[in-house]
Protein backbone atom coordinates (compact mmCIF):
# COMPACT_ATOMS: atom_id res chain seq x y z
CA UNK A 1 0.00 0.00 0.00
CA UNK A 2 2.81 2.39 0.90
CA UNK A 3 4.57 1.71 -2.40
CA UNK A 4 1.32 2.28 -4.29
CA UNK A 5 0.75 5.60 -2.55
CA UNK A 6 4.35 6.67 -3.26
CA UNK A 7 3.96 5.83 -6.95
CA UNK A 8 0.62 7.68 -7.17
CA UNK A 9 2.14 10.74 -5.46
CA UNK A 10 5.08 10.69 -7.85
CA UNK A 11 2.94 10.19 -10.98
CA UNK A 12 -0.27 12.00 -9.97
CA UNK A 13 -0.01 14.41 -12.91
CA UNK A 14 0.35 11.58 -15.46
CA UNK A 15 -3.09 9.98 -15.80
CA UNK A 16 -1.79 7.02 -17.80
CA UNK A 17 0.90 6.16 -15.23
CA UNK A 18 -1.56 6.63 -12.35
CA UNK A 19 -4.00 4.27 -14.10
CA UNK A 20 -1.20 1.72 -14.58
CA UNK A 21 -0.34 1.94 -10.88
CA UNK A 22 -4.01 1.48 -9.99
CA UNK A 23 -4.19 -1.53 -12.33
CA UNK A 24 -1.11 -3.06 -10.72
CA UNK A 25 -2.65 -2.46 -7.30
CA UNK A 26 -5.90 -4.18 -8.34
CA UNK A 27 -3.92 -7.11 -9.71
CA UNK A 28 -2.08 -7.38 -6.40
CA UNK A 29 -5.39 -7.38 -4.53
CA UNK A 30 -6.72 -10.08 -6.88
CA UNK A 31 -3.63 -12.22 -6.19
CA UNK A 32 -4.13 -11.72 -2.45
CA UNK A 33 -7.77 -12.82 -2.76
CA UNK A 34 -6.72 -15.82 -4.84
CA UNK A 35 -4.12 -16.74 -2.21
CA UNK A 36 -6.74 -16.39 0.53
CA UNK A 37 -9.10 -18.63 -1.46
CA UNK A 38 -6.37 -21.25 -1.86
CA UNK A 39 -5.57 -21.13 1.85
CA UNK A 40 -9.24 -21.46 2.72
CA UNK A 41 -9.57 -24.46 0.38
CA UNK A 42 -6.52 -26.00 2.06
CA UNK A 43 -8.07 -25.33 5.44
CA UNK A 44 -11.30 -27.07 4.39
CA UNK A 45 -9.33 -30.03 3.01
CA UNK A 46 -7.39 -30.25 6.27
CA UNK A 47 -10.61 -30.21 8.31
CA UNK A 48 -12.05 -32.96 6.11
CA UNK A 49 -8.85 -35.01 6.49
CA UNK A 50 -8.92 -34.58 10.26
CA UNK A 51 -12.54 -35.74 10.34
CA UNK A 52 -11.65 -38.78 8.24
CA UNK A 53 -8.71 -39.57 10.53
CA UNK A 54 -10.94 -39.29 13.59
CA UNK A 55 -13.48 -41.67 12.00
CA UNK A 56 -10.72 -44.13 11.11
CA UNK A 57 -9.27 -43.87 14.63
CA UNK A 58 -12.71 -44.52 16.12
CA UNK A 59 -13.15 -47.56 13.89
CA UNK A 60 -9.71 -48.89 14.79
CA UNK A 61 -10.43 -48.30 18.47
CA UNK A 62 -13.68 -50.28 18.14
CA UNK A 63 -11.87 -53.10 16.33
CA UNK A 64 -9.26 -53.12 19.10
CA UNK A 65 -11.93 -53.29 21.78
CA UNK A 66 -13.70 -56.12 19.96
CA UNK A 67 -10.39 -57.92 19.53
CA UNK A 68 -9.64 -57.63 23.23
CA UNK A 69 -13.13 -58.90 24.04
CA UNK A 70 -12.68 -61.89 21.73
CA UNK A 71 -9.27 -62.63 23.26
CA UNK A 72 -10.78 -62.48 26.74
CA UNK A 73 -13.63 -64.79 25.75
CA UNK A 74 -11.22 -67.25 24.16
CA UNK A 75 -8.95 -67.12 27.23
CA UNK A 76 -11.92 -67.78 29.56
CA UNK A 77 -13.10 -70.68 27.39
CA UNK A 78 -9.67 -72.31 27.29
CA UNK A 79 -9.19 -71.75 31.02
CA UNK A 80 -12.57 -73.33 31.72
CA UNK A 81 -11.73 -76.32 29.53
CA UNK A 82 -8.42 -76.96 31.29
CA UNK A 83 -9.65 -76.22 34.80
CA UNK A 84 -12.88 -78.26 34.74
CA UNK A 85 -12.62 -81.44 36.76
CA UNK A 86 -11.91 -84.40 34.55
CA UNK A 87 -14.02 -87.47 34.95
CA UNK A 88 -12.16 -90.37 36.54
CA UNK A 89 -12.00 -92.94 33.76
CA UNK A 90 -10.23 -95.56 35.90
CA UNK A 91 -13.22 -96.10 38.13
CA UNK A 92 -15.59 -97.32 35.45
CA UNK A 93 -17.34 -100.61 36.04
CA UNK A 94 -17.96 -102.76 33.05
Amino acid sequence: VDAFIARIRADHADQLRAAQHADAFHQSLDRLRDDADVEFARHLATVENIQAIKEIAGGLREIGIQSISLDDELRRYITDVFEKPKPDLTDQRS
